[in-house]
Parts: structure tokens; C-alpha cells; sequence
């Protein structure tokens, strides 16, 4: 009977087994979120290396220059539920590190639309 009056007393802490369990649990829970952390941090460094290339990218084809590959051809364009094939030249620019690629479509004069 002592015994067991002595263990009622003395039930206010935890067990070593409890908490080895909730440090376990912890030290998991802390090593998930960390890699989650970890992949978002390498995926916004990545986004912003493209966001640069591409900025890079779109100044070279602005002003047409070193890189840059001219190829005529004929655009598609739907406008009104009408289809018009419009012809140009196309102007393409890529980054091999990134594999970030930007072309744009020049129409030539005489094409398009009459001025109002």
C-alpha cells in the first residue's frame, strides 16, 4: 500500500520513455520541414537565374544583336473568329544555361490591317 500512495505522489513529471518519444517526434517533424525549406529556397534562386536570362534575352532581341537568329515565315493569327496568315520575320534568341528561349514575330510592312 506504501507503495502505491508513493507513485500517486510523485506522478507529476514525465516518463524518460515520453519524452524520448516526443523528442523523436520532434527532431522528424524539424528535419520535414527543413528539407521543405531547403528545395523552396533552391527553387526561388532557379526562378530568379531565369528571370534574369530572360530580361538578358528580350534586351538581345531588342536590339537584334549578338545570337540572334532570323528566319522568315508566315504567322497564324486568329482575330474575330477569322483566320489570317500574316508574314514576317521571326526573331529567336536562347540561353544554353538556363534553356530559357525567346522569339519574336515582326510582320512586314505592307501587311496587316489599313490605318484608319
Amino acid at each position: 500500500m506504501e507503495i502505491k500512495a508513493r507513485r500517486k505522489m510523485n506522478s507529476k513529471g514525465f516518463t524518460l520513455v515520453e519524452t524520448l518519444v516526443s523528442m523523436t517526434l520532434l527532431v522528424v517533424i524539424a528535419s520535414i520541414l527543413l528539407t521543405g525549406v531547403m528545395a523552396a529556397g533552391r527553387i526561388s534562386g532557379r526562378s530568379a537565374d531565369i528571370t534574369q536570362a530572360g530580361y538578358q534575352q528580350a534586351a538581345i532581341l531588342e536590339q537584334k544583336g549578338p545570337g540572334t537568329q532570323v528566319q522568315s515565315g508566315t504567322a497564324r493569327i486568329f482575330r474575330d473568329g477569322l483566320e489570317v496568315f500574316v508574314a514576317g520575320k521571326y526573331y529567336s534568341v536562347a540561353d544554353e544555361s538556363t534553356g530559357v528561349e525567346f522569339s519574336l514575330f515582326v510582320p512586314d510592312k505592307g501587311t496587316g490591317e489599313p490605318d484608319v
